[in-house]
């Protein structure tokens, strides 16, 4: 570990060394934005990050020979709101966009998940509820949803894009979109207690008794 951080050091001295200081401030004199051009080519190099005007930070990412690199990260009123990922200067992975919290101590949640190849979305997408559970799941390729799932308590739709030959078309072939529906499978007790409420009263027969009086009633 010790090692690992010498040469994390040493890495941002080599870049600091072979890089120009950039800021910029508001009138306020807060600051705006602060990065790093490379000296010898003048491309973005190294940690960029942008502040609001209350002093926030607004977004950061790394950059390399002008592009960037790794992680972009987007915030809203100092939470993080959006989490990209990056390489070679365009969106290549996941990208995570999560509920704004009104308190800060409750745990960062997941909205939205969506994959990018090259800029394009691509792959696998999902929609999260506030206590996480996935209530949409769905699948890009070519800029088209080809599989699509919606959750719910009683059970799942699921959607999917099916390619058919068509004579009568310039390409020879369509697509047809095809619905399944599948209900939530329960046990028989859970069956049982969606047919009869467990809060739901249950009939009392009465019976006529009588007291040690001898007075008849009807209980």
């Amino acid at each position: 570990m010790k090692l690992i951080g010498i040469l994390f050091i040493a890495w941002i001295g080599c870049i600091k060394a072979s890089a120009q200081e950039f800021v910029t401030t508001y009138d306020s004199g807060k600051p705006h934005i602060y990065g790093f051009y490379n000296k010898e080519t003048g491309k973005r190099e190294g940690r960029w990050i942008w502040f609001e005007r209350d002093g926030t930070k607004e977004a950061e990412c790394d950059y390399v020979d002008g592009k960037i690199e790794g992680l972009y990260i987007k915030y809203d009123w100092g939470q993080i709101d959006r989490v990209e990922e990056y390489r070679n200067g365009k969106k290549n992975g996941i990208t995570t966009e999560y509920y704004f919290r009104r308190n800060i101590k409750d745990p960062l949640r997941k909205c939205m998940e969506k994959t990018y190849v090259d800029d394009v979305l691509e792959g696998p997408c999902r929609q999260y509820d506030q206590q996480g559970r996935i209530t949409k799941r769905y699948r890009v390729h070519n800029d088209a949803v080809v599989a699509d799932s919606l959750f719910a308590p009683d059970g799942f739709m699921y959607q999917t894009r099916l390619r058919v030959e068509a004579p009568e078309t310039r390409e020879g072939f369509r697509y047809i979109t095809k619905t399944y529906r599948r209900p939530v499978k329960r046990s028989t007790a859970a069956r049982s207690k969606l047919k009869n409420p467990a809060n739901a009263a249950k009939p009392v027969k009465k019976k006529l008794t009588v007291n040690n009086s001898g007075v008849i009633d009807l209980k």
